[in-house]
């Protein structure tokens, strides 16, 4: 087996122990990165890591019969990895980026088609009802085009309605899209859209799911799917929903995240039609920043600037303001969370992992030797001179690297 399958294994051998679900998974996996680190550590170890409750089921439930459940997860990976899906642990380097960066990330996600754009930052979900209007699938086409065309990838999450659209003009313009589904990967809902899940596949896109092949889904599957599509996307663009829509579990993941919320201006000849009542309301509000077609300019400098905050800090903010203005309003400036102060600020701390990709990295000799070489024709092998050039040139090369406080997180 690979690293990452190994990891995969590791993790569905977690989620195998009764009591212990995927948020306190996440915070085993930041102290025990692999199966060896878990195993091996003593009852101590463990009570110091995770606390007395979680340290007590994994003692109970999980390493009291290790070595059946290691095997059962073992042949589950393998039989996904023989029917072409690949499970996709959250310390693979290839996991969703901004994804990892929310409070609740799926552990282990199982993947059909391109896993290499599942990495890619450049991302906006683009989502909205199943009883969408023409002239709804039209902007829809005509919005996924756009964005897909400038490199970025459509998220969507393969229902009727606007998300086929979505997808659809996105793999008609030649772009990546990836759709997150709520059931297994073997079950496609709609059924109707199995020729297109099978077209993404095929393309250069991608189906995920969190729930592996045969699992039934939950009653609010749907709802945590929605989490996925906000939480890997720079930016989240509803077209049509009403108020009490699927989409607004979307539209709330989405500003609990901090993701970006672009709305286009309901069409003049729609805008009274139901479909619509939702996006009037986020945009009424402040919660969303309204668009036309001139304004596509203006959003490529939210999503930098926005790509910029999420990359740079160690924090996620939990509960944060979205934007507040229309494009006529805040013209070309990039507002923040700071231009609505009568919004509460919680800090929630983003997730670190021991070793965040896991795909253990062995130096090769040659080349340590040739940087032994350039070290001394430099005349750096004095440990001193070594050490502060070094710490100048990670510096420059990774940028500083913030040191985080000791925070206890609830499983």
């Amino acid at each position: 087996m690979t690293v990452s399958e190994a990891q995969a294994a590791y993790i569905m051998t977690l989620h195998q122990a009764q009591g212990i679900g995927p948020r306190s998974i996440v915070r085993i996996l930041k102290s025990f990165p692999d199966a060896d680190s878990l195993t091996k550590a003593g009852n101590d170890v463990l009570r110091d890591a995770l606390g007395k409750e979680v340290s007590t089921l994994v003692q109970r439930n999980l390493l009291a019969q290790w070595q059946n459940m290691l095997a059962k997860a073992t042949d589950v990976v393998q039989d996904h990895i023989g029917k072409k899906i690949i499970p996709l642990p959250i310390t693979d380097s290839r996991y969703p980026p901004l994804l990892r960066l929310i409070s609740d990330p799926p552990p282990i996600l199982f993947v059909r088609g391109r896993i290499e754009t599942l990495s890619l930052i450049d991302t906006v979900a683009i989502v909205g009802t199943r009883d969408a209007t023409e002239k709804g699938k039209e902007v829809t086409a005509r919005i996924a085009k756009h964005f897909g065309k400038n490199g970025y990838v459509v998220v969507s999450g393969l229902a009727k309605g606007i998300d086929t659209a979505a997808h659809e003009a996105a793999l008609d313009a030649g772009a990546k899209t990836v759709a997150v589904l709520g059931t297994a990967l073997d079950q496609i809902y709609p059924a109707g859209n199995r020729p297109l899940a099978d077209r993404i596949a095929d393309d250069s896109g991608a189906l995920i799911s969190e729930l592996p092949l045969r699992k039934k889904s939950l009653r609010n599957a749907f709802v945590q799917r929605d989490r996925i599509q906000s939480g890997m996307s720079l930016a989240v663009i509803p077209i049509q929903t009403d108020i009490e829509g699927g989409t607004m579990h979307t539209v709330r993941f989405a500003e609990v995240q901090n993701r970006l919320l672009f709305c286009p201006k309901p069409l003049a000849i729609e805008s009274h039609l139901k479909q619509y009542a939702g996006i009037v309301e986020l945009i009424r509000t402040h919660r969303a920043i309204e668009f036309q077609a001139e304004d596509y300019g203006s959003l490529q400098g939210f999503l930098l600037e926005r790509k910029r905050k999420l990359l740079s800090s160690a924090e996620v903010i939990a509960e944060v303001p979205v934007e507040t203005a229309s494009l006529s309003k805040v013209g070309d400036g990039l507002p923040g969370p700071e231009d609505k102060k009568t919004s509460k600020k919680k800090s929630q701390r983003a997730l670190e992992f021991a070793d965040a990709t896991l795909e253990r990295f062995t130096a090769n000799q040659e080349d340590v030797e040739k940087i032994i070489d350039l070290v001394r024709q430099v005349k750096l092998d004095e440990r001193f001179r070594f050490d502060e050039t070094m710490k100048a040139v990670r510096k420059q090369l990774f940028g500083t690297e913030k040191r985080q406080p000791k925070k206890t997180e609830s499983s």
